[in-house]
């Protein structure tokens, strides 16, 4: 009986250590193959949120133009700001304010000017200063003008930069400016660039629009958000994320106007889960 007895506890013993040994290795195998598995669903998932940051923020839709028409096939936020740079140069080193004048003549993108009348501002460095339009060629959309704008020479050179676009929706206050007949100011204008952005009016479209619809347009099967912040007012739509959920998200600053005409950078954030 005591020999028996003993054997049972010692094989006893031994299943209990191996149930161990197999618990053991299972956790570690089953580690080894989830941690590598979860990286390659985050690594796919920030994937697909970098393509709808392009499809919603920098793409300009289907067609382009879709926010000019009835209907579209695929709508985007992305739009196209120009800038033609200015080079000013004080030869007479005396300082002080000067009020210059430089004609423009843009581009055509859609078989439009590239300036819309209401669209021009002038910035030295971050700072818009006092700008007006003056002898249009165009209707709307101009062909050629002046632009006017009184500018702080407060170094020998600088470049200041002229914005317009196509948005007919901005309504830029210009200042009622007289130029200078003759200044001590030689001006180089330079060609004009074209500068990618997020159109306030086709982000206004966009956000009337049923997340449903949107995500069907852009073939969409993962739940995602699209947001940014301008001016104090957010623009959201998409979500609520799920809670627990695993998301992704990505972000990059672009350009963005407003309805003034005002140039502002703005970071658009997309999750995804």
């Amino acid at each position: 009986m005591t020999g028996k007895g003993i054997n049972q506890i010692d094989f006893a013993i031994a299943a209990s250590v191996l149930i161990v040994l197999f618990v053991f290795t299972v956790s570690h195998v089953s580690g080894y193959y989830s941690t590598p598995m979860q990286v390659v669903d985050s690594a796919e998932m920030r994937s697909h949120a970098m393509l709808l940051w392009e499809t919603a923020f920098r793409n300009e839709g289907v067609p382009p133009s879709w926010h000019w028409g009835p209907e579209t096939t695929r709508p985007s936020m992305g739009g196209r700001l120009w800038r033609v740079p200015v080079h000013l140069e004080e030869y007479g080193e005396n300082g002080g304010s000067y009020t210059l004048k430089v004609p423009i003549n843009p581009g055509k993108t859609h078989g439009l000017p590239n300036a819309w009348e209401g669209s021009v501002k002038v910035y030295d460095g971050k700072e818009a200063i006092p700008t007006n339009v003056t002898d249009v060629e165009g209707d709307g959309f101009m062909e050629s003008f002046n632009v006017v704008f009184e500018v702080e020479m407060d170094a020998p050179e600088k470049t200041v930069n002229v914005y317009y676009s196509q948005n007919n929706r901005t309504n830029a206050v210009y200042e009622d400016l007289e130029p200078e007949e003759e200044s001590d100011v030689n001006i180089t204008v330079l060609s004009e660039r074209e500068e990618r952005s997020v159109s306030e009016y086709k982000a206004n479209l966009t956000g009337a629009m049923r997340t449903h619809d949107i995500a069907e347009k852009y073939d969409f099967d993962y739940g995602f958000k699209l947001y940014f912040e301008v001016d104090g007012d957010e623009f959201s739509k998409g979500g609520p994320v799920y809670e627990d959920a695993a998301t992704e998200q990505y972000s990059r600053k672009v350009l963005y106007q407003n309805r003034t005409g005002h140039i502002k950078t703005i970071e658009p954030v997309v999750t995804v889960w």
